[in-house]
């Protein structure tokens, strides 16, 4: 999607990695990544979370202004 209008942040990293559904299957382990997701949302924004074991994470948010 091309947003007009909207904070785009991206981060990537190569690090350990995670399954992303795993980790939201267990209450325990998404705490963190719920509360983003829920702050993202709260403003009316997206965050996508792209993430495979041992191939690092990228993270994709955009946030109207």
């Amino acid at each position: 999607k091309v947003f007009q209008h909207h904070v785009h942040i991206n981060y990537a990293d190569n690090g350990a990695g995670f399954d992303v559904q795993k980790v939201f299957d267990n209450d325990s382990e998404a705490f963190g990544l719920r509360n983003m997701q829920s702050r993202v949302g709260f403003l009316n924004g997206e965050m996508n979370i792209d993430s495979t074991p041992g191939e690092g994470a990228r993270f994709t948010l955009q946030v109207p202004i």
